[in-house]
């Protein structure tokens, strides 16, 4: 399994991306988590249904791929996790705010990086609050 973070800075990247990237000081707009059989998972404010599975094919030089050191239960757990996340909606306030100091969680709306942040934690990631981690920072973290 390995997670995806869209490239802010290529030609395919929209207004939107490029702000999130600016006001997180990096060159990442979004995470997806891509699973050993090819489906992706996540949450954007694109897909309006809220955190989905999907299949996307990777344009060459829009995504930026970081293996992650899990076996194949960790995968599944994962993958059970994020069945149970379908539906949930996008916070963009949260997305917000994670690139300010403050940092507040929502009970029911996540956003890309706090939900893989999070469930990355579960698995025993370094890593402590999930809403405060941008794609940037999440990309950081884990290289």
């Amino acid at each position: 399994m390995k997670l995806a973070f869209y490239k802010a800075y290529q030609p395919n990247a929209t207004w939107l991306d490029k702000v999130v990237a600016f006001c997180t000081r990096g060159t990442k707009s979004h995470v997806e988590g891509v699973f050993s059989d090819g489906v992706w998972f996540s949450i954007s404010p694109r897909d309006k249904e809220g955190a989905r599975f999907k299949i996307i094919e990777a344009k060459e030089g829009c995504w930026t791929f970081i293996q992650l050191n899990l076996d194949i239960y960790a995968e599944e757990r994962l993958r059970d996790k994020c069945l149970q996340k379908i539906g949930t909606k996008y916070w963009h306030i949260g997305a917000i705010l994670s690139a300010t100091p403050l940092s507040i969680k929502h009970s029911k709306k996540e956003f890309c990086s706090m939900m893989w942040a999070n469930l990355l934690a579960e698995e025993g990631y370094p890593i402590i609050n999930g809403c405060k981690y941008s794609p940037e920072e999440l990309y950081d973290t884990l290289i």
